[in-house]
């Protein structure tokens, strides 16, 4: 018989954390499970201790590929998965002993196509929970939150899918960062019923070697977002505007911090060149996002104007900065 739940992890130079990961996992109150371990060419003796696991619990599946990265590795679990669930777990992070329980509970009470839950995260400032406040129970009106704060929904950790519509969709390889929102947003844009849930059953260890957001991965995927949302769902001029805002943000901060006028230009253009950015030049403007005249500038590619206008206002900073030491 298949396990109810499919769970993923891709392992990769993980061998300092990778069996308080699996541990989580067999300690789960919940046992139908099929724990997929994806060793995705590591270096260290991961791969081993996969096959260790494997050995003693014939719940863990293990299979070796070689390097390509956490995307493809997720991928080929996908392509292995049975269960009629999906989990994603990073083999650095681990899992509340209930959170199978106690998710799958709740997704079958809605007979829902995604649960999404909190993260517990634990860093040197010690421990926070971060996702949502309340108990929601979403049809496609879940894409207005979504577009007021992205954040909580890009996770792959810390949810539940129908296998059926997970195992449909692929992780985008070729993304550097963001990839967790990437593939997320093409599940939600084929899910009926969505649920949030303030519960925390999610252990994310966040460490200084974390990556950092790529600013065209995280324009990406912001410009797919207003897309789905305004093409697909009913969303107010409020979370159109919260969309935009970071992507003006982001281009105006990461220009601002150039210091050469080549690196600023070629930054600029590969900005601009982004598929999807310039149809929405008007809206900016119309919406009254901060910066509207500077993106404006960019995507008409009046490069010149846009630098002047940073510098002078870099200029400015700077001398406020001296006048009040």
């Amino acid at each position: 018989m298949n396990p109810v739940i499919s769970i993923i992890v891709p392992v990769y130079k993980a061998e300092g954390t990778l069996q308080r990961c699996i541990e989580s996992v067999l300690n789960q109150t919940c046992s139908s499970f099929e724990l997929i371990l994806v060793d995705d060419g590591s270096p260290d003796d991961s791969g081993k201790l996969c096959d260790h696991y494997s050995e003693a619990d014939e719940r863990i599946r293990v299979f070796h590929q070689e390097n390509k990265g956490v995307s493809e590795a997720r991928n080929a679990g996908l392509t292995q998965a049975s269960g009629e669930y999906v989990c994603f777990l990073d083999c650095d992070d681990e899992l509340y002993p209930d959170m199978l329980e106690k998710y799958l509970k709740l997704i079958r009470q809605y007979d829902a196509d995604a649960l999404l839950g909190s993260l517990e995260v634990v860093s040197d400032n010690g421990k926070t929970i971060s996702g949502f406040k309340n108990e929601n129970s979403y049809g496609k009106e879940i894409w207005e939150d979504i577009c007021l704060d992205s954040q909580p929904f890009g996770y792959a950790g810390g949810k539940m899918f129908k296998a059926n519509i997970a195992r449909e969709i692929r992780f985008n390889k070729n993304m550097i960062s963001q990839e967790d929102l990437d593939y997320n947003l093409e599940v939600y844009n084929r899910c009926g019923s969505i649920i949030t849930t303030p519960a925390a059953g999610y252990i994310y260890h966040q460490s200084n070697s974390q990556r950092e957001p790529q600013i065209l991965d995280y324009v990406k995927n912001q410009l797919k977002l207003y897309d789905y949302a305004e093409a697909n769902h009913q969303v107010s001029d409020k979370a159109k505007k919260a969309v935009l805002k970071r992507i003006a943000t982001l281009v105006y901060t990461a220009l601002y911090n150039t210091k050469l006028k080549a690196e600023y230009d070629h930054l600029a253009d590969t900005i601009n060149s982004l598929q999807g950015l310039k149809k929405h030049v008007g809206r900016f403007k119309s919406l009254n996002v901060k910066h509207a005249v500077f993106m404006e500038q960019i995507i008409k590619r009046n490069y010149i104007f846009s630098y002047v206008y940073l510098r002078v206002r870099k200029k400015i900073a700077e001398s406020l900065r001296t006048l009040k030491r």
